[in-house]
Formats: C-alpha cells, structure tokens, sequence
C-alpha cells in the first residue's frame, strides 16, 4: 500500500467513526418506527386535532409579559421557511414559530408528539426530567383514546424530548450506549432469577423425593454357651453385630 501507517491509521478511525454514525442512524429510525408502530394502535404519535385538546399548554412556571395590542405581534416568522403566519398549532399549544406548512411537510419526526411512557421507555428520562418545572419541556394532554376513563394522555414533541436526553448520556451514540447497558444489565438479571429458580426447583425436588434408606437388622445367632462365670446363665450372641442375649434356664 502507498499509504503510510498514519494515514491507514487516520482512514481505519475515520470509518469506524462513520460506521458509528450510521448505527445510530439506524437506531434513531427503529426507535421512531417503534413509536410509529404504537401510533397506529393508538398510543401517541398523533398531532391532536382542536377538540381533542383537553387542557391548555403545561409549560414552565415563568412569566411572560402582556401583550401590547399591536396587531403586528399577533404574526411570526417561521423559523423554517421564513414566511410569516398568524397562527399555527405549533405557535399555539408549544410557542413555537412554526407554521403549520412546515409542520406537516417534515418528514424526520421533528414535529412528531410523543406519549410520556415512550419518551422514558426510549428515551431514557425519568419523572423528574419530564416535568417542565425542571427540565423546561412543554407538553399538552390529550383524551386517552384507549378509554376515556383512564388519565388524559401527556405529549412532547420528540424533537425536545431527543435534545434532553442527548444532552443527559452524551449525544445519540451515548443515548444508544446506555440503552444497549441496560439491556445487558436486564438479561444478566433475568438469567441470574431463571438460574435461581431452577436451582431451587431442583432442590425441592429432590428434597421430596429423597429419603433416607431404612433397612431392618435380623439378628443370626450363634450356639448357646453356658456362663463359665455364672453357672445356669445362658448367652448367645448374633454373628453379625455381635449383639449379646443372656438367659438363664430352669
């Protein structure tokens, strides 16, 4: 080869650096195609309509200073296209400048809302990172469509929900990591209880099936000898175990 060692050494890392990439790529799109998945059975993923809207915007608590009436803050600039709007869904349950053109157009997921329970179940974030008093996250609930008696249903645009875990376990490569750790952690633990379970399955079992063997002694005895010692006693003496009987006869 007509590279030096430094130079096929500075390739070898520039494609592993790329290998990486593109697995975190790939893992990024099977994550949001697991939450797509859930989507069609109704479990997020769905841009609420109006009416379905059950509370307003949970943002955190600061406060924002009043309107001034003029009608030209009523319209914004949206920070994809740069076109102007007066109101958008984005604008009115997020704050953000968003029109709603550009919401539908995105096709990455950006805009996609997100269910509480997926934003910790691939996300990785806890109770306390979702609450937006802490983390500054805005979500909006929604009618739980599953049943209607059970909790409205919180969701997070998935793009802030990505940048608050990326920034919590080192960008999507560190976000991956972690995943694959505890998915090890998990299997270790779930073999660990299996071989557990096992171990003392087989114990019972051959507690309740083992038993100590009983065996009965049948004394063979030899000839009676008299006594020498004490005339008119009699012994005989089993030829096995040596056990004695002394008698005396009439």
């Amino acid at each position: 080869s007509s590279l030096s060692a430094e130079q096929q050494q500075a390739v070898a890392e520039k494609r592993a650096q790329a290998l990486l990439k593109r697995k975190a790529s790939e893992d990024r799109a099977a994550r949001i195609a697991r939450m797509r998945l859930q989507a069609d059975t109704y479990g997020g993923f769905l841009m609420p309509e109006e009416d379905d809207v059950v509370t307003r915007p949970r943002k955190p608590a600061v406060e924002t200073p009043a309107p001034t009436g003029d009608p030209a803050e009523a319209y914004s600039t949206c920070t994809e296209c740069g076109q102007e709007f007066f109101e958008s869904m984005l604008k009115k349950q997020f704050a953000l400048h968003v029109c709603d053109a550009c919401r539908k157009a995105n096709t990455d997921g950006k805009f996609t809302l997100i269910t509480k329970s997926e934003a910790k179940d691939e996300y990785l974030l806890t109770d306390v990172d979702l609450d937006p008093n802490f983390s500054g996250l805005t979500y909006i609930e929604k009618r739980n469509p599953r049943n209607e008696r059970w909790g409205n249903m919180k969701l997070f645009l998935l793009f802030q929900v990505e940048k608050l875990s990326y920034d919590r376990y080192g960008g999507e490569e560190g976000l991956d990591e972690e995943i694959r750790r505890r998915s090890a952690e998990r299997l270790k633990l779930q073999d660990k209880k299996q071989r557990n379970k096992v171990a003392k399955l087989r114990k019972e079992t051959f507690t309740s099936t083992w038993r100590k063997p009983q065996t009965t002694h049948e004394h063979a005895f030899g000839p009676e000898t008299e006594k020498a010692s004490a005339p008119g006693t009699w012994v005989k003496t089993c030829e096995t175990c040596g056990f004695e009987v002394e008698f005396e006869t009439m």
